[in-house]
Order: structure tokens, then C-alpha cells, then sequence
């Protein structure tokens, strides 16, 4: 391998057979000697982060120090290798392969084992050293990496010309081969791996059009990547028994949903700006509790539950159509007993001024009638008012990924700070956003909000002032709030007024300590 790769130029071809600290003579674990950076492979790491947060001891991890930063494959590089294969317009073919132990296959320098020793429980006197990579140990995942790297790019050098894309996240490899040679392509792909030693797991193979690639579904034919039906059905159940049980809930296992749902959340990338009470709910409980969820969290449940039930769970590979130039511009304007939402439409002059009450829209009010703190609220359903009225949240056929940008101007800075991350725990701003996140997920569609200061967004303000001498009275869209869409946002205020009078943070004991986990998929 070192002499192949040295012929062709690979810039790390070296630490393969270097006398000293190399894959020949084993390599350092990296404890309190940070491992030498391999600059041309690797982008420099600028921050490092504690593995373990134990008190009590030291342990391996916290030592452990790097200078290179991985980077792994996720869903848009995926979605990348489906839309070249298919921009082709050629014939292709996928594999999904696994290789065995593969951080066991990297061997430990001898001076560090003392690093790597364990028992098998902590009665036993007998000690077992590990020489190889070891699971747990960080540094385990950055030298199979950087292994399989070389093993990956010499292999893609030997095909030469041919048209072939390899994905690699940590043992499993995903593989598309285009054109007439295909399947001669894919055998040779699979030989030069073999040549060098990959122990691949065979069982684990599967090929074809629709496939699976570190627990996502590709499906090559209809473009798309996402999870599998049985893998949504799972979360979708379990929010259904959560909401069923009154939100009570052995932490451990909210934990596991959780984690499940932030792997699905990398391909629904509209979910994940919501889940960040979620997040802090379970990170403040004890796991071994069972304990009712506080009011955020079961509201942020049943946007979830809703999502699952009406949206699918893929994605198309698509290049979304970007929109750069504004298309629209929206203002809001908060009084007593009144709130007024307005838009101007750049491309064909329509426009919208819309009068909204406490009846209408009860969560921008106050008991006696304020809304001018409801201002940042009130501005981004302005947004959502108007994406619905100029048609961008329309449904199309198939239809279900990002399809479109739409740069749009507030003058509200809570409204820009807001659309940074797409996420919020503001009331009752954090039920606006939840709802447009609804429309957008249905439509295809993600905005960009950007920030205009008062003086340039008159026309907006005009219109929320009732001031239409800039416009034409013939291309005004008459509607009323109880028009639009809102549905979700309305259950959710609904609930919400439910959960006003219950204790939000009820721990009811300890639960089982061993805890094992379900089925997924």
C-alpha cells in the first residue's frame, strides 16, 4: 500500500510505514501528547471538547487532544452522490458493504497499552491489554479513519477514469457505479479492496436502487433519502403512547427517542430547530426517573406527532431553486384590542392588509387587550401570512424537499435573530414558528429572513397604517385571519391553555437501572 500510494502521490502515504509511530509499528493513542496533524488529508480542529465529565478520576478521553477534524458524510452528501449519478442520465448501481471490527484493525503503539487495559468485571484479578483500537476510546475513530482513507483513495486512483463515488462513515461504505461497465467497475472496486485486506462483512451487503447507508434509506429511482417507513412508525408510536400516558415518562427511554429523533432530524432538517427544549428537559432529569414532561416540551411533542402524521420521511435529492433577489416584504403593527399584518409582493404588485383582534388570534393579547409586546410574534405570522397569499407554500406534486428560498425583509431583529438557528422558546413566538415550520415542511420549502431596518420597509408600514396611496387598491388580497391555514397553531394554543393548571416538572420515583432498547427499524 505505502509503495502504491507513494507512486501516486498520496499525501499520506507515509505514516503507513514510518519506523517510528506509524500503521506498521503502531500508533499513539494521543493521551497528553496530541497526535501530529496530517494537514493535506484533514482540516485543522479549532476546539477541543471533553469526552467525560467524571469528577472523581481521570479518565483516558479528557487527555486525549487532536489537531486534525473529521468530517463525516451525512444526508446532503448522500443527496449529492444520488443527483450526480442520476445528472448522468446514464445507468448505475449502488452497494452498501460493511467491514468487520474496523477500529480493531489499527494497530496500538506497545509503550501506550498501559492506556488500554480492563476487566471484565472489577472483582476479577485478571487484566486484559488491548493492542489494537479500542471502542470508547476517541482516538480509535480518528486513526480507523485516517486508515480507511488511504485504503479508499488508493483504490479510487486504481479505476482510473471510471465513473464511481465511494461515501465512507466510519465501517460502512456506500459505493454508485455509472455507465455500461457498471457492474465490471463495481468488481473491480470490491477485488482492490480485497486485495488490500478489507475484511468485509458480507452479510451486511445490499445493492441495488433503494438502499441502506448507515441506517438511511437511499432510494436512487425516486431521488429521495430519508428513514425508512418502520423507522418513522416507531417515533410516531411513541409519541402517540407518550401523549396517551398524560406525558409521563421513564426518562431513559425519552432519552432513546431522543436520540432517534435527532438522527432523523439530519435529514428533516425543519424539526431540528424545535427540539432544543427537548433537549434540556432530559439533560435536567435524572434517567433512572419517571417523570410528566413540562408544558414546552409536550407542546413540542404534539408539533412532532403532527409533523410524523402528515409528512413523509424522505427528502428529494433536488437542487432547490434559489431565490436571491427579496420577493417580498411584511410589516406588523401591534395597538390595543389590534393587530395589523401586512406584505407587499415585488414581482406582480399584490398586497395584503389584514386586521386581526383578540378573537381572531387570542395568543397576541394580553387579558386587557395589549400587543405590543407580541411584536415579534406578530411579525413572523406576517411572514407566514404572506407566503401563504403569494402562493409559495402551494403544493406540488411530489414535492417533498427543499425546494426554494425565499429572502424576505422584517424590520424586527427578533425576527433576524430567530431565523440564524430557526429556533425559539419565546412565547407564544415559539407557536408561529412551529406552525410555519408545518407549511414549510408540507410545501418543500425554507425561507431566509433578513432584517430591514423602519425607514427602509415604509411601503410595509404604510399598509399596516392604512395608508395605500403607494399601491394598487385593485391588487389587494381581502382575506381574514380565520382564511389561512393555522390550524396547527391553533391546537397547539388550545393545549397549551390545558396544561396552564397542571404541575409541569412531577418526578414520581426511580425506574428500572438497567434499561435495553428497542427495535428500530
Amino acid at each position: 500500500m505505502a509503495q502504491t500510494l507513494k507512486i501516486q502521490g498520496d499525501p499520506d502515504s507515509e505514516i503507513l510505514v514510518a519506523s517510528k509511530d506509524s500503521f506498521t509499528t503502531g500508533v499513539p493513542v494521543g493521551y497528553e501528547e496530541p497526535i501530529p496533524p496530517a494537514p493535506e488529508v484533514f482540516r485543522t480542529r479549532t476546539k477541543q471538547s471533553n469526552l467525560d465529565a467524571s469528577e472523581y478520576m481521570e479518565e483516558v478521553n479528557n487527555g486525549i487532544r487532536f489537531t486534525d477534524k473529521l468530517d463525516y458524510p451525512g444526508p446532503p452528501d448522500v443527496a449529492g452522490a444520488v443527483r450526480a449519478a442520476r445528472d448522468t442520465q446514464d445507468s448505475f448501481f449502488t452497494v452498501s458493504a460493511d467491514i468487520k471490527a474496523a477500529h480493531r484493525l489499527v494497530k496500538i503503539r506497545e509503550s501506550d497499552w498501559r492506556l488500554l487495559v480492563c476487566k471484565s468485571n472489577s472483582d476479577s484479578d485478571v487484566c486484559w491489554v488491548n493492542k489494537v483500537g479500542t471502542f470508547g476510546v476517541s482516538s480509535a475513530l480518528y486513526w480507523w479513519s485516517r486508515l480507511f482513507g488511504l485504503a479508499g483513495r488508493l483504490v479510487a486512483r486504481v479505476l482510473l477514469n471510471r465513473w464511481v463515488v465511494q461515501l465512507v462513515y466510519v465501517d460502512d461504505l456506500h459505493v454508485v457505479c455509472v455507465g455500461e461497465e457498471k457492474f465490471e467497475t463495481l468488481w473491480m472496486t470490491i477485488a482492490a479492496y480485497e486485495a488490500l485486506g478489507t475484511p468485509f462483512g458480507y452479510k451486511k451487503f445490499s445493492g441495488g436502487l433503494d438502499v441502506q447507508f448507515v441506517g438511511y434509506r437511499v432510494d436512487y429511482l425516486n431521488m429521495s433519502v430519508g428513514i425508512s417507513e418502520a423507522r418513522g412508525q416507531w417515533l410516531l408510536t411513541f409519541l402517540r403512547e407518550l401523549r396517551r400516558d398524560a406525558f409521563t415518562v421513564h426518562v431513559h427511554r425519552f432519552a432513546e427517542f431522543l436520540g432517534r429523533l435527532g438522527f432523523t432530524c439530519r435529514v428533516l432538517l425543519w424539526l431540528k430547530p424545535h427540539l432544543a427544549p427537548l433537549y434540556s428537559w432530559a439533560s435536567a432529569v435524572s434517567k433512572s426517573t419517571v417523570a410528566t414532561a413540562p408544558r414546552l416540551v409536550r407542546l413540542v411533542c404534539m408539533f412532532l406527532e403532527k409533523q410524523f402524521e402528515e409528512q413523509k420521511f424522505m427528502f428529494s435529492c433536488l437542487k432547490p431553486r434559489r431565490l436571491t433577489n427579496e420577493v417580498f416584504r411584511t410589516d406588523a403593527k401591534c395597538e390595543n384590542n389590534l393587530v395589523v399584518l401586512a406584505g407587499y409582493h415585488f414581482p406582480d404588485g399584490r398586497w395584503f392588509s389584514v386586521r386581526v383582534t383578540p378573537h381572531d388570534a387570542p395568543y397576541l393579547f394580553k387579558e386587557n387587550g395589549d400587543s405590543e409586546w407580541a411584536s415579534a410574534p406578530a411579525e413572523l405570522l406576517s411572514v407566514l401570512v404572506a407566503l401563504q397569499l403569494f402562493g409559495y407554500l402551494e403544493p406540488k406534486s411530489g414535492r417533498t424537499c427543499i425546494r426554494l428560498w425565499v429572502q424576505s425583509g422584517t424590520d424586527n431583529r427578533s425576527i433576524d435573530f430567530l431565523s440564524r438557528k430557526n429556533s425559539t422558546t419565546r412565547w407564544p413566538l415559539t407557536l408561529v414558528n412551529m406552525q410555519l415550520s408545518h407549511c414549510l415542511m408540507r410545501a418543500g420549502v425554507r425561507i431566509s429572513l433578513a432584517w430591514r431596518p423602519r425607514d427602509q420597509n415604509t411601503l410595509a408600514d404604510d399598509l399596516t397604517n392604512s395608508r395605500f396611496g403607494d399601491v394598487d387598491l385593485s391588487k389587494r388580497i381581502d382575506i381574514e385571519l380565520s382564511d389561512l391555514d393555522l390550524s396547527l397553531l391553533l391546537s397547539l394554543w388550545e393545549a397549551r391553555q390545558e396544561f396552564l393548571d397542571r404541575d409541569s416538572w412531577a418526578v414520581y420515583g426511580k425506574g428500572r437501572d438497567k434499561f435495553e432498547k428497542s427495535a428500530w427499524g
